[in-house]
């Protein structure tokens, strides 16, 4: 149930991301498009605001999957964190087409081990009965909150409009679809790990491969948890590349360093961008708790999507999403609230407007 309203919530707001990305097929998502409708000040705070989502949210994904690879292979976290962060900036400074190449390949094994873990499950023992199960609103409201950072990549998909081919008819495509495979299967996912997972179970570090251990297939716990880093690392990959092209657009908007800006003459990439993205989330995944990176990123995402939603999409569908969104937000820790008020307060106050 988390995943659907989660689910529901991005799907409304991807509407809206659809139609903007077909009608200004730039590489700044929401930033270009809350410029587009609101003007430069919006425009800027957009900009400001997708800081967290992006550069926060990869730091998170990049502490946690450094932290399986420590718990399940012992190799010391920050080492894991600095070579890491290090090839994944060298594949998206080298170009989108062995960026690409490299994220489908990643993809396919992601899905092709969640499919097989859906096959084993389904087939699978039923777990004992649930004993007194009971979720508080607040509970539930956190949970879906923390489920919307699964469906990013949607988002990320419109940051890249700039590079594509045929944007008024791929982008719907990638948007949409992306959105809707996801949901289906986490729903999928979700329901047969509570199906064959013991209550008490529920929760841990490597839920997947505990899993398939208790089905008896222990033997597949190093794929399951190198499918589970791959996957971490395809969403962070698509943070930085995303990230960098906002600030690439920022930057020819005239509301960032110009730095950003800047295409390297070989691979055809904003390098400075990507090497300032880079040493940040290296930096955060060494030195920031884990837990409130996840929900500052969370609650600038939901911030940004309410903006777009309003900003494009019909008010049918606008003021739900920005409820649902609102309802969310509402379940995460005052901790990210204070985070993200205080961020975005330096962005309003720092704001100089175009140059």
């Amino acid at each position: 149930m988390a995943f659907l309203l989660a689910g529901l919530a991005c799907g409304l707001t991807a509407l809206s991301y659809a139609r903007f990305a077909t009608r200004f097929p730039e590489a700044g998502s929401a930033f270009s498009y809350v410029l587009q409708a609101y003007g430069p000040r919006a425009g800027w705070m957009t900009g400001w605001t997708l800081v967290l989502e992006y550069t926060v949210g990869a730091g998170a994904v990049v502490g946690l999957w450094s932290y399986l690879i420590e718990k399940e292979f012992g190799w010391p976290q920050p080492l894991v964190i600095v070579i890491s962060m290090t090839v994944v900036t060298g594949l998206v400074m080298a170009g989108i087409e062995l960026w690409s190449w490299v994220t489908v390949s990643l993809v396919v094994l992601k899905v092709g081990t969640l499919l097989l873990f859906c096959a084993l499950a389904a087939t699978g023992p039923t777990a004992p009965e649930r004993v007194n199960f009971a979720i508080t609103p607040g509970e539930f409201l956190r949970v879906a909150g923390m489920a919307v950072f699964s469906f990013l990549g949607f988002e990320s998909v419109s940051t890249l409009a700039q590079e594509t081919r045929n944007p008024k008819r791929d982008m719907p495509i990638g948007i949409l679809g992306s959105l809707l495979l996801a949901t289906l299967l986490y729903v999928a996912v979700a329901g047969l790990y509570v199906r064959v997972t013991p209550q008490a179970d529920w929760g841990s570090a490597n839920p997947l491969a505990g899993a398939l251990g208790r089905l008896g297939y222990a033997g597949l716990r190093p794929l399951v948890t190198g499918s589970v880093v791959i996957g971490l690392s395809t969403v962070a990959m698509a943070m930085v590349v995303g990230q960098t092209r906002i600030l690439y657009s920022m930057a020819r908007a005239g509301q960032g360093p110009g730095a950003f800006g800047e295409i390297h003459p070989r691979f055809g990439t904003p390098w400075k961008g990507t090497l300032a993205v880079g040493g940040v989330v290296t930096g955060l995944a060494l030195g920031a708790p884990g837990n409130l990176l996840y929900n500052v990123a969370i609650v600038g995402t939901l911030t940004v999507f309410t903006a777009v939603g309003l900003a494009g999409a019909n008010r049918w569908l606008a003021w739900p999403a920005a409820a649902i969104n609102l309802i969310l937000v509402a379940g995460l820790g005052w901790e990210a609230w204070v985070a993200v008020l205080v961020w975005m307060g330096v962005g309003w106050f720092s704001y100089k407007g175009q140059r």
